[in-house]
């Protein structure tokens, strides 16, 4: 789930943008002693950005978008975990929790291009600095939107970091 304003001024825009995100994973095993030994494991972001940017029109159907974004990302790990004996009885439950913390910087370079009056194309390349050990990262992302009306448009996106993949489909209001 992911929640986002935004506001254009002129060339000027700013973003504030709130996600929540939730998986977990059921593994099932066998150990020495055990008929079965089950995990669930999971893991939630809560991730908060607050940015800006300008956007420099090269035409009325191309643009730059120039942008800075920080963001403060919360992970939790939650895992669960029980054994069950030969004889068929179980294990007490045992809950687990660990969480991160990483704010980033988030600077990118976005080309966007609208065609065929609907359907809108963006390319970036953008650095993120992440704070304490994790590494910092060169991204790429590639966006397609397609445009009901002046209001309404779905749209996708893939952003390839060297760490990780981020995939999403959101539908936008523009008021």
């Amino acid at each position: 789930m992911q929640f986002t304003l935004s506001k254009r001024v002129n060339e000027f825009y700013l973003e504030l943008n709130a996600e929540q995100f939730d998986r977990s994973m059921t593994h099932v095993g066998s150990y020495p002693g055990y008929s079965a030994f089950t995990t669930i494991q999971g893991i939630e972001l809560t991730r908060y950005r607050v940015g800006g940017g300008f956007i420099f029109d090269l035409d009325t159907t191309s643009a730059i978008d120039v942008g800075l974004l920080l963001s403060k990302n919360e992970y939790d790990f939650p895992t669960e975990y029980w054994a069950t004996h030969y004889d068929g009885s179980s294990s007490n439950l045992v809950k687990a929790s660990n969480s991160i913390n990483v704010a980033f910087r988030d600077l990118r370079v976005q080309y966007q291009k609208v065609l065929f009056e609907n359907l809108s194309l963006k390319a970036a390349v953008g650095y993120e600095h992440l704070s304490g050990d994790a590494p910092n990262n060169l991204y790429g992302l590639l966006a397609v939107g397609y445009h009901f009306n002046q209001a309404w448009s779905v749209n996708t996106q893939y952003r390839y970091v060297d760490e990780y993949r981020e995939w999403g489909v959101n539908v936008q209001y523009a008021f």
